[in-house]
């Protein structure tokens, strides 16, 4: 399993020189890489390696490792417009890789043929089994940040788990999850909280285009702002996660398709503040960490439809049917918490049989 860390970089000035001039040649690397392309074959990473260094004295002084990455990076790209539409979100937002073997940690971090640079802020290393590669970028508001990949030791960590000791979870747009206990998080709206703000910039943004300084400044405001979107939407998963992933054995969710709920006219936007598919990679690596297992129900599975009480699907129910009372026993169920209910119950079922002895396709 790999995980990766992302660190801010403390670098001093002369630091700060090698790592621009660093992501400047490759900026420069990957104009001469796509103007070849268009003309010539390239038959190996050394051919054109050659082929930039002529082109560019400047390029000779990048150590072998981080141009040879950028060709990894770059040769699934047909041209240099689908390259940057692709890191649209990143505006001006520019790095480079370099593959591995050794990092020493303490507090600072050692990237190959830039040197030792300290760092603000420090983990945990004792997971890490080998690094694979680290990406550096600098932001629109230049700071400094290290992205490092690396294989995690694997998990020796052996319980006995309880199907019972469990919940469920169903995806709500408006609340995050409602789970089996009837119980959802305490969620901040957080685009709708800066909502104002990021139409005030945006629109100070088209304004100073002619401006260079001053567009400058308000794009450092914008970039600051969505960092604190990022944080404040992060720190919720983490602790919503952690919680969850502390208190249970089993967690079980729909394996929904969130990329078609987020093109939905009225959900969209919700889908996409929730960030809930980041969430269940989160909580499904803590749970791993814990030697406890998060499961993903058969999206198929009607579980809004099953009354909770009976068994009796009620095969008529819309998506505007927020509550119904069951044909069969005549009990009046909340949508979203009948769901929860199932999709424990039937994960419960599926560890049993799994338990059991039979087949794990009952899994999706």
């Amino acid at each position: 399993m790999y995980r990766t860390y992302i660190l801010r970089l403390k670098p001093n000035k002369t630091q700060t020189k090698l790592l621009d001039k660093t992501i400047s040649c490759v900026q420069k690397f990957d104009d001469i890489y796509f103007a070849q392309i268009k003309d010539t074959k390239i038959k190996s990473h050394r051919e054109m390696l050659s082929i930039a260094r002529n082109t560019d004295e400047d390029l000779k002084s990048i150590d072998d490792n981080i141009l040879f990455c950028e060709i990894d990076i770059l040769k699934d790209v047909k041209n240099k417009k689908n390259f940057f539409s692709k890191f649209q979100f990143k505006t001006n937002l520019c790095k480079y890789a370099s593959s591995i073997d050794e990092v020493i940690f303490n507090d600072s971090i050692n990237i190959p043929s830039i040197g030792t640079i300290k760092l603000f802020n420090k983990r945990d290393y004792d997971q890490v089994e080998q690094f694979k590669s680290i990406i550096v970028y600098r932001a629109i508001d230049d700071k400094y940040f290290v992205n490092i990949l690396f294989k995690k030791k694997e998990n020796k960590i052996t319980k006995e788990l309880d199907p019972n000791n469990s919940i469920g979870l169903d995806y709500s747009s408006p609340n995050f999850y409602v789970d089996s206990n009837g119980e959802t998080p305490d969620k901040p709206v957080i685009i709708k909280k800066y909502d104002k703000q990021i139409m005030k910039l945006q629109s100070k943004l088209k304004e100073s285009e002619d401006d260079e300084k001053l567009h400058h400044k308000f794009s450092i405001e914008y970039a600051n702002l969505y960092n604190d979107i990022k944080n404040e939407r992060k720190d919720f998963i983490h602790k919503t996660s952690t919680k969850l992933a502390n208190q249970y054995d089993y967690v079980f969710v729909e394996n929904i398709n969130l990329a078609k709920i987020a093109t939905h006219r009225n959900l969209g936007k919700a889908t996409n503040d929730n960030a809930y598919g980041k969430f269940l990679k989160v909580l499904d690596y803590k749970m791993n960490d814990r030697g406890k297992k998060l499961i993903r129900i058969d999206k198929f599975y009607p579980s809004s439809q099953i009354c909770n009480n009976c068994g009796y699907t009620y095969q008529d129910l819309t998506l505007k049917q927020r509550k119904w009372i069951c044909p069969e026993c005549g009990v009046l169920l909340d949508r979203d918490i009948n769901a929860a209910i199932n999709i424990r119950n039937r994960g419960i079922q599926l560890v049993n049989k799994r338990t059991a002895g039979q087949s794990a396709s009952y899994f999706a």
